[in-house]
């Protein structure tokens, strides 16, 4: 919003000056046109700026935190491809009978996207080959996004003599999400792995640590108009259906909340410009579906709440005699001002953000390691699992 307001500021002296014009019937024709030919010069510059900086029209308030890139449509051309399920533990894994085709990649029986399955036999087959088996928690960037095939950390560790990796990592995932893999895996005696990784990243930090578990409702849902979150951390509210989360963010975040479905809200919600400025006249509120914080007390705050479920995962473990490491992952956008002295009090590790350059990160905004990112992720990871317990 820093910028629409730059932009704003300065394209009012264009708006005074050309309705000044007009008072003075003395004023050269010629210098009204070329004054109104800037002027829409000028706010179809601001319409191209605000959209190439990924803003979107029909929102009027900055959505990109809390419901990012959504597609406004009709509520009952919303379809659910229920890509994530979630099960009695409330532990979001893929639907392996997705009929929908997005499951391209291997899942294994319980779901998750690892080449072996969460099983007894799995372990003692680790075992005989000499290696530790080494259940691995975390989110997009444990999956391996922005890694090619068979790239990704987790699968270059998994390749090696030492370690049998068995992924949990699932996009959009968080902090509660890993405590109850935990339990259903770990503290139900299900399987007893020799040692449990946690890779937490900024996203832990930032995001709602406090999330409710809720068995049968998946974190997110998958739609045609975006990935909808499934609670509203502000007012613990859990929304049963993708038609629910939907609605409230119509109704919280675009006009059809201001201007309701008619034809004003088709044309005006055409322009990224005039809905934010219709949603700054109308006070919409951005903080009621926020899952991110730039603010150092809220940030402090969650961090203290991620140390917490921290210790929780710390004793589930302890209780079942596995081991368990907490690593937090680098990011190209760590400006070294987050206060982590609560999360390395609670055991978390810093990998060493002064070995990652920018060329192991894909171009732009995304923060996702390429190949040659995960392969440093890999070696450092492969010295601190070689550490004695």
């Amino acid at each position: 919003m820093k910028i629409v307001t730059l932009l704003f500021i300065v394209a009012f002296p264009g708006v005074f000056f050309y309705f000044s014009f007009l008072l003075f019937k003395a004023t050269p024709v010629i210098v009204r046109k070329v004054s109104l030919l800037l002027f829409v010069v000028g706010l179809l510059s601001i319409e191209l700026l605000l959209r190439s900086q990924g803003l979107l029209p029909g929102f009027t308030v900055s959505h990109e935190r809390g419901c990012p890139f959504i597609t406004i449509m009709p509520e009952d051309s919303l379809k659910v491809y229920n890509l994530i399920v979630s099960d009695s533990y409330g532990v979001n894994k893929y639907n392996c009978f997705n009929q929908f085709g997005y499951n391209v990649f291997p899942l294994n029986n319980d779901g998750f996207h690892s080449q072996h399955q969460f099983s007894k036999d799995a372990i003692d087959s680790a075992h005989v080959s000499g290696k530790q088996a080494i259940l691995l928690l975390g989110d997009s960037w444990t999956y391996g996004i922005q890694a090619d095939s068979g790239c990704s950390f987790a699968d270059i560790l998994d390749r090696n003599k030492k370690h049998r990796i068995l992924n949990t990592g699932i996009p959009g995932m968080d902090i509660p999400q890993y405590a109850a893999v935990v339990k259903e895996y770990i503290a139900s005696g299900k399987i007893k792995p020799d040692k449990v990784l946690v890779c937490l990243n900024r996203n832990d930090i930032n995001q709602i640590p406090t999330r409710k578990i809720t068995p049968g409702v998946p974190l997110l849902y998958y739609t045609n108009a975006g990935a909808l979150y499934s609670f509203i951390p502000s007012e613990e509210t859990v929304f049963a259906s993708a038609k629910e989360s939907y609605r409230y963010i119509l109704n919280q975040y675009t006009l059809v909340g201001i201007l309701g479905t008619g034809w004003w809200t088709n044309v005006v919600g055409k322009s990224v410009l005039a809905c934010r400025l219709l949603g700054g006249l109308f006070t919409s509120n951005p903080n009621n579906c926020t899952f991110c914080s730039d603010d150092i007390s809220k940030t402090k705050s969650r961090t203290d709440q991620t140390a917490s479920l921290i210790r929780e995962i710390e004793n589930d473990c302890r209780k079942m005699k596995v081991p368990v490491v907490f690593i937090l992952l680098p990011s190209k956008y760590a400006d070294g001002k987050e206060d982590l002295t609560s999360l390395i009090e609670a055991g978390v590790i810093p990998l060493e953000p002064n070995s990652f350059l920018l060329s192991d990160y894909p171009s732009g905004w995304d923060d996702h390691p390429n190949n040659n990112g995960h392969k440093k992720l890999a070696d450092q990871l492969d010295k601190i699992l070689s550490l004695p317990n």
